[in-house]
Formats: structure tokens, sequence, C-alpha cells
């Protein structure tokens, strides 16, 4: 299954694993939409150490919106 066909079974719901979720804006956050939306059950990673290196700094509070605890 692709992430652009819809999960219709009555079977349990693949699951994905994505990494990189720590901003709201990225690959990371887009593809985990993406398969979300397709009927795919998320498990999502990120580090925000990384992002407060970087030079456009972490987005506090962000992963909690996205689903994450």
């Amino acid at each position: 299954m692709t992430a652009d066909e819809k999960y219709t079974s009555d079977a349990p719901r693949p699951l994905a694993l994505v990494t990189g979720v720590g901003r709201t804006v990225g690959i990371g956050a887009g593809i985990a939409r993406r398969l979300a939306a397709s009927g795919w059950d998320i498990a999502f990673t990120y580090w925000n150490p990384y992002d407060q290196r970087m030079a456009w700094g972490a987005e506090r509070g962000q992963p909690e919106r996205f689903g994450g605890c």
C-alpha cells in the first residue's frame, strides 16, 4: 500500500514510525501527515537539541500539537 491509497480494511491499521518530526514544517512532518490522512497509525520521534543549535531554532510545543507527548 502506498501513502496515496486510503486504508479501508477491517484488519488492523498499518503502523509507520517516522523520525525527525520536531517541526511542523519539514519532510518528517509531511510524511507523517500524509500517512495519517491515508489511514495509517503513526509513531514519531524528534530531538529538539538539534533544532536549538540550528539558525531556525526549535519550535516549542509543536510536536505536542502534532499529537506527541
